[in-house]
């Protein structure tokens, strides 16, 4: 049964549609036009449904961070429900969660298995791979972001640290890192603009990892070329990898008794 209220909508719909069907066939048509227009430029409007996003009064956030061993520790809710501690890491591609009970708490695809390395002694690592998962730091929203669940060892240690996000945050803003007041602030990428206070450093990225040009000096003053990534997933001031050690040393001590 219908209440007088919902009678009186269909009767002034089915008017409005007499109406409608009163009009030349051009002014029909231009009405539908503007219609499918409206609709059209709504969902233009609207934000991405994929990646991660600002909503659309929100020109940027800033929160606290904690820190372990000098890494920065972001609290992030996956799915509305499942709040983690996460390192910020610029060396990894995707979000990273480590422990088997996470395997319980998502949906996870049978039929993918990820590889990795790079991780604790670089030994290669396999997980498990779950997509579609919304994600949430503060007012930062993610959609549809895919995690991999290592149910080995946290390399990290402690319990109060679940894993790892990395490179699918930093595509998508303008992240201003303070790390003597222990914050940082997310801004849309389309919209940022460097500050004057600012020096810009040219960056190359090399599967999505993050390639700076440097020179670095080893008892002279001409130092060697080298690409260094920025990685903020280790404790490391500097870290210098090479295939050949004893070569590198060799070549090192070398120049060392030369310049006396």
């Amino acid at each position: 049964m219908i209440t007088r209220e919902q009678a009186d909508d269909v009767a002034n719909d089915a008017q409005l549609q007499r109406k409608v069907n009163e009009l030349p066939f051009i002014f029909q048509l231009l009405i539908y036009a503007v219609f499918f227009l409206s609709a059209y430029c709504s969902s233009l409007a609207s934000p991405p449904k994929t990646g991660f996003f600002l909503p659309d009064n929100v020109t940027e956030v800033t929160l606290k961070f904690k820190t372990f061993k000098n890494l920065i520790l972001l609290p992030v809710t996956i799915n509305d429900t499942a709040k983690v501690n996460l390192i910020l890491d610029t060396g990894c591609r995707n979000l990273l969660l480590f422990g088997k009970r996470f395997e319980k708490l998502f949906n996870i695809d049978p039929n993918k298995k990820i590889e990795f390395s790079g991780l604790g002694d670089g030994q290669s690592v396999s997980g498990k791979l779950s997509v579609n998962n919304k994600v949430s730091i503060h007012t930062v929203i993610g959609e549809k972001i895919p995690l991999v669940i290592v149910s080995g060892k946290n390399f990290f240690g402690p319990s109060n640290i679940h894993g790892i996000i990395g490179y699918d945050i930093f595509i998508k803003f303008e992240i201003e890192i303070n790390p003597a007041w222990q914050l940082i602030t997310f801004r849309p990428a389309a919209l940022a603009e460097l500050s004057p206070e600012f020096t810009r450093i040219p960056l190359r990225i090399d599967d999505s990892r993050p390639l700076v040009q440097s020179r670095i000096f080893f008892f002279t003053h001409e130092g060697q070329a080298y690409d260094l990534m920025l990685d903020t997933g280790s404790a490391l001031g500097l870290l210098v990898k090479t295939r050949t050690l004893k070569n590198f040393l060799k070549e090192i001590l070398e120049r060392f008794w030369a310049a006396d």
